[in-house]
């Protein structure tokens, strides 16, 4: 499916179209309505209605190189890593405590 999009430079072209619902089912049980309106698929163009008619216009900006996404924070911490059984923080944190509490005991003595 396509449809006929006017461009900068005068030219008409067929660009790829998809149907979008324009207006929901009317209450006596009618369809929908639906209107054909084209994919935004390509980086130099964005498509836009203007007075009727579909108009391709240039995009503004630059393409972004996707990264992988960082580790998270909390991966540093032991208590907060996957793979660690319940039991074995618990005993993580009896011991991350008592020594957290041995340390203020001896710094107040």
């Amino acid at each position: 499916m396509a449809i006929a999009v006017l461009f900068p430079d005068g030219s008409t072209r067929h660009v790829p179209a998809q149907l979008r619902a324009c207006a929901p089912a009317d209450d006596k049980g009618g369809p929908p309505a639906y209107e054909q309106v084209p994919l935004n698929y390509d980086a130099r163009w964005r498509f836009a209605r203007v007075t009727g008619r579909w108009v391709a216009l240039p995009r503004k900006g630059s393409i972004v190189v996707l990264r992988p996404p960082a580790a998270p924070w909390w991966s540093d911490i032991a208590l907060m890593r996957d793979g660690i059984s319940t039991v074995e923080r618990g005993d993580t944190m009896v011991v991350a405590i008592s020594s957290a509490h041995r340390t203020i005991r001896e710094s107040a003595a």
